[in-house]
């Protein structure tokens, strides 16, 4: 198996991050307490995003200098085969209050891939970027700050 990495620059983040005008297959449902759930297709993958400000789900988006925050959660959560370039932005919490820090600013889990480009990564309780089971993240030019654990990798995430 070839290891897969994010795009190295800028412009290839570009070229491989450009949005499709399609509909998402994975609709945002709400449950009896108001909670947030996102439903894959096969109903089987049901996760609670309440938490989560920004949740991609076996798609492809690109950020560019925008900020992603989230208080007591995660800022950016990618599933599936979600493919996501963020440059130029912030991502974290909305505040240095302990209940303004974002537990994690960006999660990458299953086969997703993300690449972030000269972005800042601030603000977090628990970890900044967090990339597990097969997932790819890879950050170029950007600060991680007043974040409790920089990257945290596990399972075969690289």
């Amino acid at each position: 198996r070839t290891p897969r990495r994010p795009p190295r620059t800028v412009r290839e983040a570009l070229q491989e991050c450009y949005i499709a005008p399609r509909t998402s297959p994975f609709p945002i449902q709400i449950d009896q307490q108001h909670n947030l759930i996102s439903q894959s297709p096969d109903a089987q993958d049901e996760r609670d995003i309440s938490d989560v400000t920004i949740n991609i789900q076996s798609a492809t988006w690109d950020f560019d200098s925008c900020q992603l925050r989230s208080a007591s959660g995660h800022a950016l959560m990618l599933h599936g085969d979600s493919k996501v370039c963020v440059s130029r932005s912030k991502l974290g919490g909305s505040g240095t209050r302990e209940d303004a820090m974002a537990l994690v600013a960006v999660t990458c889990a299953d086969t997703s891939e993300c690449a972030l480009l000269d972005s800042v990564v601030e603000l977090c309780g628990t970890g900044g970027v967090v990339v597990m089971h097969g997932a790819v993240a890879g950050l170029q030019q950007c600060a991680v700050e007043r974040c409790n654990v920089a990257m945290h990798v596990a399972d075969s995430a690289q």
